[in-house]
């Protein structure tokens, strides 16, 4: 490789990669949480990586087994983003049991993605379709999260 050649890319002349205004179908792999969700999306053409999406504008309850509002969310956004994908409604399932129950089927979701947040997730806006209602306004407005802009969360 010669170094010459990489003379003209600079601080101000090379451009930072970013996912911002990232708009496209995504196969759902996880659902960490009731706001939190990896994705596997074409970046760039024929080029695929996972993303940990942060759905933006709501703060949903941490997961911990003794939380059972977290686990209503969590269960709920499945439900909203794979219907199919049968979740255990009586107990805690772990993030292998999620994994894999969303890898028998193929759940495309559409994202919109913003800006990354502090922890290095994408904030995104989530929904079954393009023309679809955000999940996070339907989380919100059934009580499952809060709204939430970035600051000091509510705890």
């Amino acid at each position: 490789m010669d170094p010459s050649a990489w003379t003209a890319w600079t601080t101000s002349t090379t451009p930072h990669f970013s996912v911002a205004d990232l708009r496209c179908w995504a196969r759902l792999l996880d659902v960490h949480d009731g706001d939190t969700i990896a994705v596997a999306a074409e970046v760039l053409p024929g080029h695929t990586y996972q993303l940990r999406i942060r759905l933006a504008g709501i703060d949903a309850p941490e997961m911990s087994r003794v939380n059972v509002s977290a686990e209503d969310a969590r269960r709920r956004l499945v439900g909203l983003l794979a219907p199919t994908v049968q979740v255990n409604t009586t107990a805690h399932m772990t993030r292998g049991e999620m994994q894999r129950a969303l890898q028998a089927d193929v759940n495309l979701v559409f994202i919109k993605c913003m800006q990354m947040d502090k922890y290095g997730r994408v904030l995104a806006h989530v929904a079954r379709g393009p023309d679809e209602e955000h999940v996070q306004d339907i989380l919100l407005r059934e009580g499952h999260a809060r709204a939430y802009d970035g600051g000091t969360r509510i705890s």
